[in-house]
């Protein structure tokens, strides 16, 4: 059976036996919308990476979620879960000792939709 999502690089596991998280979009993050606690649903255009991740947890979110594909392999993919190689909050490959902890997982466009 497929997992239905995949844990990027750089993400921290949640308190043993699971976390319940409300989810927004990134829509309602930009509007303004209470975003602590919860993980923000990233739009199909915006690139998992330092802006948007500084963006969430500077606004009290957890971490991401993301379905992100170029817009030419997205149709064709609509079932693969996309490989996000990291998502840092600086331009740095790995986790550094300033970095806050978040939770960011890689979803199939279908899902993100």
């Amino acid at each position: 059976m497929a997992k239905p999502f995949i844990r990027i690089k750089g993400s921290v596991s949640t308190p043993e036996g699971g976390q319940l998280v409300r989810l927004i979009t990134e829509a309602q993050l930009f509007a303004g919308k209470d975003a602590k606690g919860t993980l923000v649903i990233c739009e199909p255009t915006t690139i998992p990476g330092a802006d948007i991740l500084n963006a969430s947890l500077d606004m009290g979110a957890l971490g991401l979620i993301t379905d992100y594909y170029p817009k030419q392999r997205r149709d064709e993919t609509s079932s693969t879960i996309p490989w996000a190689n990291a998502c840092m909050e600086g331009m740095h490959w790995h986790v550094q000792c300033e970095d806050r902890p978040f939770i960011c997982f890689s979803v199939t466009p279908r899902m993100g939709d």
